[in-house]
């Protein structure tokens, strides 16, 4: 696993944090929780508002449906700035997957 911690100050001065997870989510409600876990955590260490809504804070989320445990074709959701919109794009890439691979 990798260990060290990149910086792009490449944002008009503004340091970008990106935390990337493993594929071990299995609901929007999971991905929701874990964001605004992370939310809070920003928020209570000083470490930025991260408020979605003002574009402090953006989220990419990446989907794969498979009927196994392999990871099927991923599609890359971008800069989602609400936890509703988040679930809203989730809960539809799913439903859109699922349906691909029953037809």
């Amino acid at each position: 696993m990798d260990s060290k911690a990149y910086l792009d100050f490449n944002r008009c001065g503004t340091p970008l944090v990106e935390i990337v997870t493993r594929p071990n989510f299995h609901s929007a409600d999971e991905v929701t929780d874990f964001l605004k876990e992370l939310q809070r955590i920003v928020k209570w260490n000083n470490i930025a508002y991260a408020d979605l809504e003002k574009g402090q804070m953006r989220v990419d989320v990446n989907l794969s449906v498979s009927p196994d445990d392999t990871l099927g074709t991923r599609v890359e959701i971008k800069n989602m700035n609400s936890f509703s919109a988040i679930r809203r794009a989730i809960d539809y890439e799913y439903n859109r997957h699922v349906a691909i691979i029953q037809a």
